[in-house]
């Protein structure tokens, strides 16, 4: 875990063999700020990129095809944890996870 602000970690997961995949968790005020966050920061990085929401957090992974961001996510339970996020070329991918802001 790397701190980068008082409202940002840098967390590097490993697994099996040498590929760490690096995950920015960002903490916000609210879910709405934390919702709003996530999705400036796919829209910056353009297609590929992805993250999850829950709450008033907002955690954006890397750049990857759609197969392997979903694939890991399943795989880690991001995507039961919290709403997942996948940006395409000119649309933003939403998958609804079991837990949901109501």
């Amino acid at each position: 875990v790397t701190q980068r602000r008082s409202d940002l970690v840098y967390l590097d997961l490993t697994g099996k063999g040498d590929s760490v995949v690096r995950l920015r968790v960002a903490t916000l005020g609210d879910a709405q700020e934390a919702g709003r966050d996530l999705h400036q920061a796919i829209l910056e990085h353009g297609p590929g990129t992805w993250g999850v929401h829950r709450s008033n957090l907002a955690v954006l992974g890397p750049i990857g095809n759609t197969e392997k961001v979903v694939y890991f996510a399943v795989r880690s339970k991001l995507a039961c944890w919290g709403e997942l996020m996948i940006a395409g070329r000119d649309d933003l991918f939403v998958i609804p996870g079991g837990y949901q802001e109501l």
